[in-house]
C-alpha cells in the first residue's frame, strides 16, 4: 500500500495509519505541496505524533522561511528531492516561482537573490522567520516542537 493510498483510507483507521510511516515520496510531496488536500492533512495529523516522521522531513528541508510583505505572506523552501538535486520555490500571492538546482548552495544563493530582488527594502516583521512546511500559515502557532535546534 503505498503513503497516499495509506492516508485516503477512511477516518475509521486513523489510529491503524498513525502507526505507519510516510514514505520518502510522501514526505518529498508534502513538502513541495503537491499532495492533495485531504491527504496533506491526515499526513500533518501524522507528522504532529511521530517523531521519525518529523525528523526525516527537516532532513529534506534545509532551508525554509517566510516573509510577511505588504500583500501577505511569501514562503520561501529548499526541497532536497530524492534524485539529489535541490528544488528551491518561493511563493504566496501573487507569485509561485521554483526551479531545481545541482547543490544545496545554488538553491539558497537563487531564494537570497529572489527575495533581493523582487522585495528590495524588505524590512523583517516579528512574523517573518523560520518555516517548515508542517508549520502552516504564519499566523497559526508551530506545531512541531521537533523542529527547534
Amino acid at each position: 500500500m503505498s503513503a497516499s493510498q495509506m492516508v485516503l483510507a477512511p477516518k475509521s483507521l486513523r489510529d491503524t495509519l498513525k502507526a505507519l510511516h510516510l514514505s520518502a515520496e510522501s514526505l518529498e510531496h508534502f513538502s513541495l505541496d503537491s499532495m492533495p488536500a485531504t491527504v496533506r492533512d491526515l499526513a500533518c495529523e501524522h507528522l504532529r505524533t511521530c517523531e521519525r516522521c518529523c525528523h526525516a522531513l527537516r532532513a529534506i528541508e534545509p532551508a525554509s522561511f517566510v516573509h510577511i510583505i505588504e500583500g501577505g505572506p511569501i514562503h520561501f523552501r529548499v526541497t532536497r528531492l530524492r534524485c539529489d538535486r535541490w528544488y528551491a520555490r518561493y511563493w504566496g500571492a501573487p507569485v509561485d516561482c521554483g526551479r531545481t538546482f545541482r547543490t544545496l548552495a545554488g538553491a539558497e544563493k537563487y531564494l537570497t537573490q529572489s527575495l533581493r530582488q523582487v522585495w528590495r527594502g524588505h524590512k523583517c516583521l516579528p512574523q517573518c522567520g523560520l518555516r517548515l512546511a508542517l508549520d502552516g500559515p504564519p499566523e497559526w502557532p508551530h506545531v512541531c516542537d521537533r523542529y527547534s535546534d
